[in-house]
């Protein structure tokens, strides 16, 4: 390895490589100075001894956290995804894989878009992006395509998400399959519209019918004085 053999005058005793944030770091301690030290490529950046445990429960609770997480959004019956501080998505659980029929690496960055109606497309993208700007909790509607080819109306939530430090992090958010509730909404608006429109039709057929009774009493008043 390129990067530990410039750094073997640490004379090492523990070797910790690991996946954090897509980029591979080595963890390193030494025995003979004392010092812990984690790097990426050939950029070193060493620590006293005395938060050597701290630091390797916080990477280790870092990759127990991922798994679980992972695990977790991977067992729900929601869609969850996940951006980061540049707007992009970076992650996307098996639900709405399963769902889109597209793999991980197709729904990264703004590839989830290419499913979007073109109807929604505009109204969906411009909703995310003021959301992230504003960094605030958002809800929207809009048809996704399942893998199948056919749109899918989606309820979708997203809500800021921030380190343990307290900084930006992205977003997170979850959708759920409402189709079924938007047509049902849509066979209730078509038989509110019939309805109505049954009830016109009958109001007017009633004002002819009091105007025809109306016209009669006058013949027969009429005809009763003379």
């Amino acid at each position: 390895n390129d990067t530990i053999g410039h750094n073997d005058k640490f004379n090492r005793i523990l070797t910790i490589p690991m996946v954090f944030n897509k980029k591979t770091w080595t963890l390193q301690f030494s025995q003979s100075i004392g010092q812990f030290s984690y790097f990426q490529s050939k950029a070193v950046i060493v620590f006293s001894s005395g938060i050597i445990i701290s630091l390797l429960l916080f990477f280790l609770s870092l990759s127990v956290f991922n798994k679980l997480f992972r695990g977790m959004a991977d067992s729900a019956p929601v869609f969850i995804w996940m951006s980061g501080e540049d707007a992009l998505y970076n992650y996307f659980n098996k639900p709405w894989l399963n769902f889109t029929g597209r793999t991980l690496e197709q729904e990264l960055g703004n590839g989830w878009s290419d499913g979007v109606h073109p109807d929604d497309l505009q109204n969906c993208l411009d909703s995310h992006l003021d959301a992230f700007k504003a960094r605030r909790f958002f809800k929207m509607e809009y048809r996704l395509r399942r893998f199948d080819g056919e749109y899918r109306w989606l309820l979708e939530t997203g809500t800021p998400r921030y380190n343990q430090f307290g900084v930006f992090a992205g977003f997170i958010g979850s959708g759920i399959d409402i189709t079924q509730r938007k047509k049902a909404e849509e066979e209730l608006r078509k038989y509110k519209e019939n309805l109505e429109e049954a009830v016109r039709y009958r109001t007017n057929e009633l004002a002819v019918k009091i105007k025809e009774l109306n016209e009669k009493a006058f013949l027969l008043e009429k005809t009763a004085k003379n």
